[in-house]
């Protein structure tokens, strides 16, 4: 109920010719950002890198060159990937891995908690994940000072459990870490 009432505030602040831009007044259904100003974020353009479906948007903050990027960072950022996707298959616990390719190599990237998927829905979904609904998840990723200045390309793949290569869906982008 808290959410509907600062919808409301927020509503009734901009009737009045009033902003007011909060976390909380930043409404994620579907990553749908309506606050003040802002323009809504443009999904990004994304490769298939496997899985049995593809998110129906992917967006990424900051990335001011969407919908084709390379997103651009600095170093020292957080980057934000939210990922709307509708499941084709059940699954109880998926979990997520992040991979930067580096002359067309894969180098892990850890997540932490983040590649819990179930942790991390967004519009009070919950695990287990079923087929035919929608969700909506999201990922931090720190951008470290010691990383080198770079353009690359970036795999998510979600796999239906940890250890597992069986993945519901893969997608890449391009990342400009600067």
């Amino acid at each position: 109920m808290m959410t509907s009432n600062v919808a409301v505030l927020a509503c009734l602040l901009a009737v009045l010719g009033l902003q007011i831009c909060t976390a909380a007044t930043i409404e994620k259904e579907n990553f749908v950002r309506k606050c003040g100003n802002e323009m809504d974020p443009i999904p990004i353009d994304i490769g298939n890198c496997g899985g049995l479906f593809m998110p129906t948007a992917v967006y990424v903050e900051p990335c001011a060159l969407a919908p084709r990027g390379p997103c651009a960072v600095n170093k020292g950022q957080n980057v934000s990937i939210y990922i709307n996707f509708n499941s084709t298959v059940d699954a109880d616990a998926p979990y997520t891995y992040v991979y930067g390719l580096i002359r067309s190599i894969p180098v892990p990237y850890s997540v932490g908690d983040y590649a819990n998927v179930c942790s991390h829905l967004m519009n009070y979904d919950s695990c287990p994940i079923k087929a035919g609904q929608v969700y909506s998840y999201n990922i931090q990723v720190p951008v470290l000072e010691e990383y080198p200045s770079l353009t690359l390309a970036v795999e998510v793949k979600i796999a239906d459990k940890k250890g597992s290569s069986d993945y519901l869906t893969c997608f890449a982008f391009a990342l400009q870490i600067n």
